[in-house]
């Protein structure tokens, strides 16, 4: 009876061993042309930019962008832009 009891769990630890070792392999970082790029970083789609009313971070792609004196300002919303404009004109 012991022995199939030590029989089943290794059986169930070689199984999730096994299906760990396919988790990780199937979640490689993929170049331009599709070529795995092991240990690489990942590729970062987007940069978060901080808005300077109030704080929050924001991602740039979906931020409010003003051009003010030189400066590329980034947003969170139109209460944020407003309240800037009306402290710099």
């Amino acid at each position: 009876m012991i022995v199939r009891l030590l029989m089943l769990a290794g059986i169930v630890y070689l199984f999730f061993a096994v299906r760990s070792l396919f988790r990780r392999s199937s979640g490689r970082i993929h170049g331009a042309a599709g070529e795995p790029v092991d240990g690489g970083p990942a590729r970062i789609d987007d940069v978060m930019v901080q808005d300077p009313v109030c704080g929050v971070y924001v991602p740039r792609q979906t931020a409010l962008h003003v051009r003010h004196k030189g400066n590329d300002i980034y947003f969170c919303g139109e209460a944020c832009k407003d309240a800037f404009f009306s402290r710099h004109p």
